[in-house]
């Protein structure tokens, strides 16, 4: 019912753009994902099928609603971990084919057992280069060529990050993220803390621009009246 409100998803709204969002644009939406994914994996819950059809979007109000929990995980412990936390999720692997294609971690494609909340952050990083780029990293429509090029590279690349650089438009701090969300090898990927701490969503330099822009602007109104 809540789904209703919302007036589009993030493909459909990205389709009235030529290029990718505005760095600041994007910045404010991804904030808003990156926590709703951290919320979901410190429950120990693997969302499984992240993607830019799966996030309405409320253009009035800038708002983000993650769906479709159809192919989502539920990491249970066992009883003898006293732990029982976030961090010994690691131990606790996967081994099922989910997702749609062109989000899917390479790891997932070639049916090893994986991190589920690792290829979650892939499946996050292929949505944040849709955003800034509005194309995908492997742009065919059904990703046989990603499919493909996993199984023939995959052993080859498995020591490397991202294939391709993203393009130079975008900030350096926005592209080493994109890098490290984007690695081959989920080893080398950094986890939903790792992402959610990374200077270009923890500086907040869009949000300081934006608070001091308003003050200026309440000052102005206000030296009308004197």
């Amino acid at each position: 019912m809540v789904a209703y409100f919302y007036e589009t998803d993030l493909l459909t709204y990205l389709s009235s753009f030529e290029t990718g969002l505005t760095e600041k644009d994007t910045f404010y939406i991804f904030k808003q994902i990156t926590s709703v994914i951290k919320y979901l994996h410190s429950k120990n819950i693997v969302h499984g099928d992240i993607k830019l059809e799966n996030i309405l979007y409320d253009k009035k109000n800038k708002k983000i609603l993650l769906i479709d929990f159809g192919s989502s995980t539920k990491i249970t412990f066992n009883k003898n971990n006293f732990l029982n936390n976030f961090n010994n999720t690691k131990n606790f692997l996967l081994n099922h084919l989910s997702g749609t294609p062109q989000y899917v971690a390479p790891e997932v494609i070639l049916r090893e057992e994986y991190d589920g909340f690792k290829s979650d952050i892939y499946s996050l990083g292929v949505v944040l280069y849709g955003l800034s780029t509005n194309r995908l990293p492997f742009d065919d429509e059904d990703g046989v060529y990603y499919y493909s090029w996993v199984e023939n590279y995959y052993d080859g690349l498995r020591n490397s990050n991202f294939r391709t650089l993203p393009p130079n438009c975008l900030s350096k701090k926005l592209i080493n993220l994109l890098c490290k969300m984007l690695a081959i090898n989920p080893n080398l990927r950094g986890d939903i803390n790792d992402i959610s701490n990374h200077p270009w969503l923890k500086k907040n330099s869009f949000e300081k621009q934006n608070s001091v822009q308003k003050f200026n602007l309440k000052v102005a109104i206000a030296n009308l009246f004197n």
